[in-house]
């Protein structure tokens, strides 16, 4: 991976793919060709770096990718979260198996010093590249790494190994806390593959406020289709709101919060849609793309797009003479965060309401498909993914 950060960088990765290839192994060099960012280069970086490989392993059809992180990036890492106040799923460090979009990412060398890593190269006679980065005192994670090595009082491979203890211990807490909550979701929350859920605060009420949180954020993530999670402050909030009682006669109005608004449909019962004003842009359709970071779809051609199925959207499909079938399919509050094929002559087709313009349109678009597939599972039973999106009920098409 050459960052094109330094001007040896892509002599170091080129060095790198002529190692494998010597030792047999197929390599691929991949470049970050900017734009570079002004500020939180390193973290920039890193997430570049990561949706390059990911972006690769899709493509590729490859399902697991390892990283080669070591037990003192693991000390780092939690000193790093230590020092930013992070709770326990932080001091967790990173997993050694987590999911993605594509497959699995793992850290096979997570045990592992990096001072037996460096023995193990010589050994080999293996060539090693040192990037002066993660020496510069310009990057906070270098502070910390160079207060780990000085100022703790301990011997810095002594220090990692019980930094990276620790960092097991509060996993172990995590996978449980995780397992609950998926225990929780699987009573309180339904997801529709058209992209909403119902939400039933009795069983929610019944949890510990934890669990209560945790799976309010996994509805939040999975039905917005993001990964970042809202404030603590403000998910504890909305927890107060759902689990008011509404005055007799009627719900509350309805909230947005996180990307999702909030309607009550019953004393015990919330609908939890995205938010139409939050959507993503119309994005063009030929081949696979992901709208609005919650659905994939496939297919397509020339002059297609998809785009949110709005009020104009709904009343352009009117006019051409469609009337909605109102026994089936989802909600009409959920329509408008639908997503709909269109052409340059307006709607083509709108999957889950099994709307389609006419029989021309039908053969045309009889090979789209469409999958709800949000970034964040709904839940991480022990760090065992249980992601709707991985449901072959979620898939639409008009085959």
């Amino acid at each position: 991976m050459d960052h094109g950060l330094r001007p040896e960088s892509a002599q170091e990765a080129a060095n790198t793919v002529e190692i494998l290839r010597i030792q047999g192994i197929e390599a691929v060099q991949l470049r970050w060709n900017g734009p570079y960012p002004t500020a939180n280069l390193q973290a920039e970086a890193r997430a570049e770096r990561y949706r390059l490989l990911e972006a690769w392993c899709a493509e590729a059809g490859v399902l697991h990718l390892l990283i080669g992180q070591h037990r003192d990036d693991q000390a780092e890492t939690l000193l790093q979260r230590l020092d930013r106040g992070s709770g326990i799923d932080g001091l967790s460090g990173v997993a050694a198996v987590s999911y993605r979009g594509f497959g699995r990412l793992l850290r096979p060398l997570l045990d592992y010093p990096k001072a037996d890593l460096i023995a193990t190269c010589r050994a080999q006679g293996l060539r090693w590249a040192d990037d002066p980065g993660n020496r510069s005192a310009r990057f906070g994670r270098s502070r910390l790494r160079a207060a780990l090595a000085d100022s703790l009082g301990a011997p810095p491979a002594r220090l990692a190994a019980r930094l990276a203890a620790a960092a097991r211990h509060a996993a172990r807490a995590r996978s449980a806390l995780e397992q609950a909550t998926a225990d929780v979701l699987a009573r309180c929350l339904r997801m529709d593959p058209a992209g909403y859920a119902r939400l039933y605060t009795t069983p929610l009420r019944a949890a510990p406020e934890e669990i209560q949180l945790r799976a309010l954020n996994a509805a939040v993530a999975g039905v917005a289709g993001t990964g970042h999670p809202p404030r603590l402050d403000r998910l504890e909030r909305l927890a107060h709101a759902l689990f008011d009682d509404a005055p007799a006669g009627r719900n509350p109005p309805a909230r947005t919060f996180g990307g999702c608004r909030w309607t009550q449909t019953a004393p015990d019962r919330w609908l939890i849609l995205r938010e139409p004003a939050a959507i993503g842009p119309d994005l063009p359709l030929d081949g696979e793309v992901r709208w609005d970071d919650r659905f994939l779809l496939s297919g397509g051609g020339p002059g297609l797009f998809v785009t949110a199925f709005g009020p104009a959207r709904q009343a352009e499909a009117r006019a051409r003479g469609w009337v909605p079938d109102r026994l089936a399919g989802p909600p009409r509050a959920v329509w408008s965060s639908l997503p709909a094929i269109c052409d340059l002559d307006g709607v083509a087709a709108v999957p889950h309401l099994l709307y389609c313009r006419n029989m021309e349109d039908a053969g045309k678009l009889a090979k789209i498909a469409i999958l709800f597939h949000p970034r964040q599972p709904f839940a991480n039973a022990g760090g065992h993914g249980l992601g709707f999106s991985a449901s072959a009920a979620a898939r639409k098409s008009f085959r």
